[in-house]
């Protein structure tokens, strides 16, 4: 987060951070399960309230891309009712600035 995020890493209580591992999200209606790439739980600094964190890795154009972000969504809230900030980290932009480098 640190890294890529700074601006909002700088937002988060890291001493209450914890992270959901292999976070598995079911569409009850059609059955397809999709698993997510990163998924925190942790607080920001100035609310008294837990945060969702979703870290979504991407290293390729992907035509519905925001259709699955929001359905992501809608389910993470679903499950957790809990307030939730998703972030993509563009692998293919990250590649060609390294190359061009």
């Amino acid at each position: 987060m640190e890294l890529f995020f700074p601006e909002v890493n700088g937002l988060l209580d890291h001493n209450r951070t914890k992270l959901l591992m292999q976070e598995l999200l079911i569409d009850i209606v059609g059955e397809e399960r999709r698993s997510l790439d990163l998924l925190v739980e942790t607080r920001y600094k100035s609310l008294d309230a837990y945060v969702l964190v979703h870290l979504e890795a991407q290293s390729y154009k992907e035509a519905d891309f925001n259709e699955r972000m929001f359905i992501y969504f809608s389910r993470l809230f679903e499950q957790h009712r809990k307030e939730q900030d998703m972030l993509e980290l563009p692998l293919n932009d990250i590649q060609k600035l390294s190359k061009s480098q």
